[in-house]
């Protein structure tokens, strides 16, 4: 841990010159939700309250290198988040019965107050500086930061014939947000390089489906979904001009599904192929020089096929089967690309088109379980493999990651009246290693690891 940087933060709790806090996070969390319910027109009207407060502090630390620059990067934050919502929404049948319809408003008022510090080793990334100015404040500032939401939205399910079923939806969402900063990044600073202090969205995004039950044992499914996730600012830039603002992500999202039962119900399979069609894909990145960006890399065509199957042999015996394959792509992408690129997230170095994060083409599950009875016992062995295609788990194609399998295995003993219940668990039991996240340097996934619990169910 170093304890030679001097620091210079601007709120309370904080170090004040002389070292760093203790590693570590800690978050006290208050949430308060109410839901009244009442009849009314025939319906229900729901009336939804929530309030939610949180309080964090954290400091954390991002190595270069595991052995030589453990403390390369490093942030130290303290916020404060209080957010509060309500809605007002009713449901119930229309037309005579042959449809069902919900529909409400929804409020929503965020406030935020973050003081944090971001500093750098500089060394750790060749920089010639003299060891007692390695570590150098990059950014210290307290960023506030509000988003007021206001929606309408309708969802109506209407039978056609006898085993149709057509839903038409749509909601309506008005959104600002607002955003400051005070300290070595400024709103004044914003401001001159041309950078937005709010940002307001109004957007209309309806959903249309069908459904069609062809048997008591079958169904399928067809849907286009439009979505959209509102934009922001990079706030953890170390200069008032990297504070840059980017776009809200939107979303065509289309489905064709099948539900099915075999075999007097022993045998059940879920079918869904999917295509999703992004545009202003918000992704994150971070350059070499320690900033933390969010982007809109372009758009992304994302087509695949999802499979669920679940047989029951013998009352007792279980044995499932998750298997997904996907080809995720990125299109329409910016120009402007410069070698060595370091900055445009869909691009790797060479300028090449780079494969999306976490985008493996191909995910296995299986797995089993089975009960034993042994006198007043049950005993439950369980054991489940999964298989995780070759990835990058970062952009710009950083952090390559082989194709993986993983094993977990347990055992569940329980009472007749699963009152008394104890579960051992091995996790990742071949000791397989993998990057799960990539930024400067890989960092891994758990170890095997064992788990003991002991669960006792008072009452009932």
């Amino acid at each position: 841990m170093v304890t030679s940087a001097a620091l210079s933060v601007l709120g309370d709790g904080l170090p004040m010159g002389g070292g760093m806090s203790d590693y570590g996070n800690e978050v006290d969390t208050l949430n308060i939700t109410s839901n009244l319910a009442w009849d009314a027109m025939g319906g229900t009207a729901n009336l939804i309250l929530g309030a939610r407060s949180i309080e964090q502090d954290f400091l954390l630390n991002f190595p270069f290198s595991l052995d030589f620059f453990p403390d390369f990067f490093i942030i130290d934050n303290q916020g404060e988040h209080d957010m509060y919502s309500a809605e007002l929404k009713w449901s119930g049948d229309i037309m005579d019965g042959r449809g069902f319809l919900q529909t409400g408003v929804y409020y929503m008022d965020e406030e935020n107050e973050v003081d944090f510090v971001d500093y750098l080793d500089l060394g750790a990334v060749g920089v010639p500086v003299p060891p007692s100015t390695a570590f150098t404040t990059l950014a210290d500032r307290v960023l506030s930061n509000t988003t007021e939401s206001f929606a309408v939205y309708a969802q109506a399910d209407i039978q056609i014939g006898e085993n149709g079923t057509l839903t038409l939806g749509a909601r309506y969402t008005d959104e600002e947000k607002t955003v400051d900063f005070q300290g070595t990044v400024t709103s004044a600073g914003m401001v001159a390089a041309g950078i937005p202090l709010s940002q307001s969205e109004q957007e209309i995004t309806p959903r249309v489906a069908y459904a069609h039950k062809f048997s008591d044992s079958m169904m399928m499914y067809v849907s286009a979904t439009n979505g959209f996730k509102s934009g922001g600012w990079n706030a953890r830039g170390s200069s008032s001009a990297a504070l840059q603002a980017f776009a809200p992500e939107t979303i065509w999202s289309y489905e064709l599904g099948m539900r099915a039962d075999w075999m007097d119900g022993r045998l059940r399979t879920n079918v869904t192929a999917f295509y999703s069609d992004l545009e202003d894909l918000q992704t994150t990145a971070a350059t070499p020089d320690g900033q933390f960006l969010t982007t809109n890399a372009g758009g992304l065509e994302v087509p695949g096929i999802e499979a669920e199957i679940t047989a029951l042999p013998t009352d007792n015996w279980q044995i499932f089967a998750a298997l997904g394959w996907q080809n995720a792509e990125y299109q329409q992408l910016p120009g402007g690309c410069v070698t060595p690129n370091a900055s445009l997230a869909a691009y790797d170095a060479n300028c090449n088109i780079a494969e999306p994060k976490r985008s493996p083409h191909q995910t296995y599950t299986v797995g089993t379980s089975a009960d034993f009875t042994v006198g007043a016992l049950t005993l439950t062995p369980n054991v489940m493999v999964r298989y995780l295609g070759a990835q990058y788990p970062a952009t710009r194609n950083q952090g390559y990651d082989g194709s993986v399998t993983l094993i977990n295995a347990g055992v569940k003993l329980s009472t007749a009246d699963s009152q008394w219940e104890l579960n051992l668990e091995c996790k990742n039991c071949g000791d397989k290693v993998y990057t799960q996240s990539f930024l400067f340097t890989s960092y891994y996934n758990l170890p095997m690891t064992y788990q003991a619990t002991l669960k006792y169910r008072f009452g009932g």
